[in-house]
């Protein structure tokens, strides 16, 4: 018997072989594993309950994973944000807070969140900022995992340089931007990393575009993970490998001053590439402006938009719908400089044109009530809302509406007292989207079905909650995974066969592997 359940193992030249009985599986944490074989990187496993194997189709009876032989692969791509940055958040983070602590989908990187053993070669990230999502899941470029018994596999493999076609080095490359100081050099890795330099400073064009420093890091060049004291690779040939991450790298001065620090690596659930500055409304938000030669004030100075906010529940009957949402809706405005103000209150107008002052980023409740008992879709009209108004300079100023979905209410509670954090404590049943297991996101358009000519047009705001869709399986997955048996069993038979000693094939005696002398 061998420890941690394994019950058999045994190196056939350089073939690994085991089998595990009753040992817990952490990718399928409500069962335990009855038997896990592993031949090589293949595995098989048959997971059960404490009542027996699961037949109710709520977890996969069969797991059949073969040797891993066509790695996805993506090549010279670059992702790109806006000069001020782009931000990733992951498993319910936001800009102020971690993502949902163990989460197991909070994964976050700014080129890919999560990269099951593919192969990233000569890929960029360009203008990203904060990178933030659950403890442990959170990588610059992209949390890379790679599994394997054979020493010849590393995570260089997958992630490391490639040969660019001109005899030098593609790199995958993310850059770290900072507030331009004259004295600034290279940067350096930690005394617990070796005080490697890694990057000079960068002069480019997309470094001068932004004010700032910038500094280009090159996976597997000098550094080749996040964070070099956390567990980075489950291949054998990675056993050696001396991991080098951004973890307390310093930018080094030219005038021998003190050091300062780069503070990319802010904690397991946050990186910081740029300034940390927070960039909203990237999906737009609604901005109503009248058709040529209209007044934006209307008649009477009251022109108004309708806008509707609908919920699309694309969760497949698989999780309980809360009782209530919460929709904070907000309007804002660009001024001179192009910075966006948000106002502490606008001037709405009810059906006789009268003034009707409303506190700015309000809430909204929708209820199954604002939908049908069949119907996957809630929706809610606010009308009287202002297309502009008018500053203290005589400028025009166009309002943008954006929606945020912030709560959800399990039970009867009032769920607008989820905003508080005294609300948030003391009612049972406050979620958040990510907390009940839903990701949420919102579109803006013009309602289509608006064809009555209204100067009123009617704007609508889409919110939509998803949950992953549910494993498929079926008899026909079935067949693949007794056809995946047959394989493994009639290549390990044959395996076997022809390494016995003396044993005959269908041409002679076989031939032992290795050198042979030929006289």
């Amino acid at each position: 018997m061998l420890s941690e359940g394994d019950v058999l193992y045994v190196n056939l030249f350089g073939l690994k072989v085991s089998v595990a009985l009753s040992k817990a599986d952490g990718e399928n944490q409500q069962q335990t594993d009855v038997a896990i074989v592993t031949i090589g990187d293949s595995v098989i496993k048959l997971p059960c309950s404490k009542d027996g194997i699961d037949m109710n189709g709520s977890g996969s009876n069969l797991t059949v994973q073969l040797i891993k032989g066509n790695r996805t692969r993506v090549e010279q791509s670059t992702v790109t944000g806006i000069a001020s940055g782009y931000d990733v958040f992951g498993g319910g983070a936001t800009q102020d807070t971690d993502g949902v602590k163990d989460l197991s989908t909070g994964y976050t990187g700014g080129f890919a969140g999560l990269n099951d053993e593919g192969v990233l070669a000569g890929d960029h990230m360009v203008y990203a900022d904060t990178i933030r999502g659950a403890s442990g899941l959170v990588d610059p470029f992209s949390n890379t995992k790679l599994k394997s018994v054979w020493d010849f596999n590393t995570m260089s493999d997958i992630l490391g340089p490639v040969d660019d076609g001109n005899g030098d080095k593609a790199y995958n490359t993310y850059r770290i931007y900072r507030k331009a100081a004259a004295n600034a050099s290279e940067a350096s890795t930690s005394a617990q990393d070796g005080n490697k330099i890694f990057s000079q400073k960068n002069t480019a064009d997309d470094a001068l575009n932004t004010g700032l420093d910038c500094w280009e890091v090159k996976l597997f060049d000098v550094v080749n993970t996040y964070d070099s004291s956390a567990v980075h690779s489950s291949a054998s040939g990675d056993a050696g490998t001396t991991w080098v991450g951004i973890k307390d790298a310093v930018v080094d001065p030219t005038d021998g001053s003190t050091k300062t620090k780069l503070d990319a690596y802010q904690s397991p659930a946050k990186a910081v590439l740029m300034l940390d500055a927070t960039v909203t409304d990237n999906n737009g938000g609604l901005t109503p402006e009248p058709d040529d030669g209209q007044d934006p004030c209307g008649k009477d100075g009251c022109r108004t938009i309708d806008l509707t906010v609908q919920k699309v529940w694309k969760d497949y009957g698989r999780v309980t719908r809360p009782d209530a949402i919460a929709l904070k809706i907000t309007a804002t405005y660009a001024n001179d400089a192009g910075e966006k103000v948000t106002p502490e209150t606008i001037q709405c107008f009810d059906g006789d044109c009268n003034a009707v002052p409303k506190t700015n980023g309000w809430t909204e409740v929708l209820d199954s009530s604002d939908g049908s008992l069949w119907s996957s879709t809630w929706r809610k009209k606010i009308t009287g809302l202002p297309v502009a108004f008018t500053d203290d300079a005589g400028t025009l100023r166009y309002y943008t509406y954006t929606v945020t979905e912030t709560w959800m209410m399990f039970g009867k509670g009032d769920v607008v007292q989820c905003a508080t954090s005294a609300g948030a404590d003391a009612t049972e049943g406050c979620k958040t989207p990510a907390d009940a297991g839903y990701s949420a996101s919102v579109s803006y358009a013009a309602d289509p079905n608006n064809t009555t000519g209204d100067v009123n047009k009617e704007y609508v705001a889409t919110v939509t909650n998803a949950v992953p869709l549910p494993e498929t399986g079926g008899q026909g997955t079935q067949w693949f995974m007794l056809f995946g048996l047959l394989l493994l069993g009639l290549g390990t038979a044959w395996y076997f066969k022809a390494n016995a000693g003396g044993a005959s094939g269908p041409s002679g005696p076989s031939r032992k592997r290795g050198r042979h002398a030929v006289s």
